[in-house]
């Protein structure tokens, strides 16, 4: 897993994103651009033109204080857009858990396929000696034949199987995956207590950073209550008079405020407001829903490890025990080729149905671990 999150891709689309919410907040921090003017007018006289030029540099304050409140939405955003980052990683780690333990899984029912395949070969050549003898019939012999025909074509299609899995799996390891060797076991140790995911559940990224663009909002509201305070632009210049006799300069000075009669960003308040009151709702809408699908996983993966548990304890030594009776009893003669291929498959479908049963647990282990936000293997 550390493999496939250490690729360059992943960090930099993470970056990426958290780099253009840092830009947006160092743009709300900055202060408008000062204005140049230049003003030239020539008006004719009786004693000639005269000439008027003004040169008038100005600046707009925020005397409200809204810049500095929305720099500071902008900041929260920041770290919303560091927490959807996180929630990013951990999206991504859970998809290679999956296929990594999907690739141990898909080998394990390689493994016992091959394994039951090798189970019958000694007795097949026992049939098939026994039947160039006359000892056998050839049904016995034509049965063998078809069982492990059967097995080995299942063995391809599993083998088949491990392939694909493999590949996907490479893919999200990228180059790394290479010198990747999956090992480990299939079936996940015991859940944590219920309590401790419940207090680790308001950690995850996704609910921090809904509250994070909730604080957003809710500082673009207050900004926006301030519109009857309006900006304030002063001016500064100079301006001369040429009435061709005399030639006179002077210092101009201007204020401009505009009067915040009909629009006091009324609308702006009401959708930032709007805005954050979704967020909050939407984070305990998915808080709830979270709560949930924890409490029903982690009773999934008790129920199932403690099922797989019980079920390789028991199964794995009746299976290979009955196994061997049934060896002894077909070449003491007591059985024929039917009941003894009968416990070859049943023996196999039992470790197939262990295998089963663990990735079963594992799958609701990875998914117990991805709703409280856990990265580790």
């Amino acid at each position: 897993m550390r493999i496939g999150l250490a690729r360059p891709d992943i960090a930099s689309v993470i970056e990426a994103a958290q780099a253009a919410a840092r830009s947006d907040a160092a743009a709300a921090g900055r202060w408008p651009n000062p204005t140049l003017e230049l003003q030239h007018e020539s008006v004719p006289g009786a004693l000639g033109s005269a000439t008027e030029r003004t040169y008038l540099l100005s600046q707009q304050f925020d005397l409200s204080g809204k810049r500095g409140i929305r720099k500071n939405a902008a900041n929260e955003r920041v770290l919303a857009a560091a927490f959807d980052g996180d929630q990013r990683r951990q999206d991504i780690a859970a998809a290679i858990r999956r296929r990594f333990y999907e690739v141990l899984y898909r080998r394990e029912l390689v493994a016992a396929t091959r394994a039951w395949d090798s189970r019958m070969a000694p007795i097949a050549a026992t049939v098939q000696k026994l039947h160039k003898g006359g000892e056998v019939a050839g049904y016995d012999k034509r049965r063998m034949e078809l069982e492990r025909a059967t097995a080995q074509a299942r063995l391809r299609a599993e083998q088949a199987d491990y392939d694909k899995a493999w590949q996907q799996l490479a893919a999200l390891l990228g180059a790394g995956a290479a010198q990747a060797t999956p090992s480990g076991e299939l079936l996940p140790p015991d859940a944590p207590p219920l309590d401790t995911l419940l207090a680790r559940l308001d950690q995850r990224p996704q609910l921090r950073a809904l509250e994070r663009r909730a604080d957003a909002h809710a500082l673009e509201r207050k900004a926006a209550q301030r519109g009857w305070m309006p900006d304030v632009t002063v001016g500064i210049g100079s301006k001369s008079v040429d009435s061709g006799v005399a030639r006179d300069r002077g210092t101009v000075l201007s204020v401009s405020v505009p009067l915040p009669i009909f629009d006091r960003d009324q609308a702006g308040a009401g959708k930032a407001g709007a805005q954050a009151d979704e967020a909050r709702a939407e984070a305990r809408l998915q808080r709830s829903r979270l709560e949930g699908e924890l409490r029903g996983a982690w009773q999934q993966v008790r129920q199932l490890s403690a099922t797989a548990r019980d079920y390789q304890a028991q199964a794995a030594n009746a299976s290979d025990e009955l196994a061997r009776i049934a060896e002894a009893s077909y070449r003491g003669g007591e059985t024929g080729i039917l009941e003894l291929l009968d416990v070859y498959r049943a023996t196999h479908e039992a470790r197939m149905r262990a295998l089963e049963l663990s990735w079963s647990a594992r799958q609701g282990a990875i998914e117990l671990d991805t709703i409280v936000g856990n990265e580790k293997p």
